[in-house]
């Protein structure tokens, strides 16, 4: 099974959790700069971190998963790339990695699969990777804590439904929301999604809304600049 982007492929049969519209637009819209140190959390077939290697030179990406077959298929798409990266593949549980770490990361991005409530996928699918993360919201935060710096960023996606859970997570743990960004499919509608950039130091926190389709059900012009690097 294989994902066609703009300028590169990604095969993604063995996660749990395959690519769609959550990962593209977290992707899409996560920040990164030159030969910055990137950690993927729970990378699955590795879209998010190798997005971000499409936006910076040089990065040095360190991608995580607890699924050995997932991990593989994320090392195969990371050498397969047009480009060369900087890439290593750690098959482990996250706590057990934060916890053995010694490196600082500049930016952080995941995509917590025990948290995706897409219906396109089995309910097989989503409790195999909810077994495989066994993670928390409290320990995601704890964990990526201990690998941050005063500078690092940490960029997450989740239902709009948990947002008042996961501010106080973030918050416990010393992170700072910098932008929250509600994502609804036409303005009229509840938000489905939110976008997440946390840092360590105080900010004020910039709240906006994201619109993906206009009432004629074509893309806004917000949500294609978004992606328009990505995607044909």
């Amino acid at each position: 099974m294989r994902f066609e982007f703009k300028s590169f492929g990604l095969e993604h049969g063995e996660s749990a959790m395959k690519i769609g519209f959550d990962s593209v637009l977290l992707g899409g819209w996560a920040e990164v700069n030159d030969h910055q140190k990137v950690l993927d959390i729970g990378a699955g077939c590795g879209i998010l971190g190798l997005m971000l290697s499409q936006k910076a030179n040089q990065i040095r990406l360190t991608s995580v998963e607890i699924d050995p077959l997932a991990a593989l298929e994320c090392e195969r798409n990371g050498a397969q790339m047009p480009w060369r990266i900087n890439h290593s593949v750690e098959c482990a549980d996250f706590k057990e990695f934060a916890g053995n770490s010694l490196e600082k990361f500049d930016v952080m991005i995941s995509n917590p699969p025990y948290f995706e409530v897409n219906g396109q996928i089995s309910e097989s699918q989503r409790e195999q990777a909810r077994q495989q993360t066994d993670l928390s919201l409290s320990e995601l935060f704890k964990s990526s804590a201990a690998l941050s710096h005063e500078n690092s960023t940490f960029y997450l996606i989740f239902p709009s439904e948990m947002s008042k859970e996961v501010g106080y997570w973030g918050r416990t743990h010393g992170w700072w929301c910098a932008k929250e960004i509600e994502v609804r499919n036409k303005s009229h509608q509840n938000p489905k999604r939110t976008l997440w950039k946390w840092v360590r130091s105080v900010v004020q926190s910039e709240k906006s809304t994201l619109v993906v389709n206009n009432e004629r059900g074509e893309k806004t012009e917000e949500y294609q600049k978004m992606v328009a690097p990505f995607l044909r």
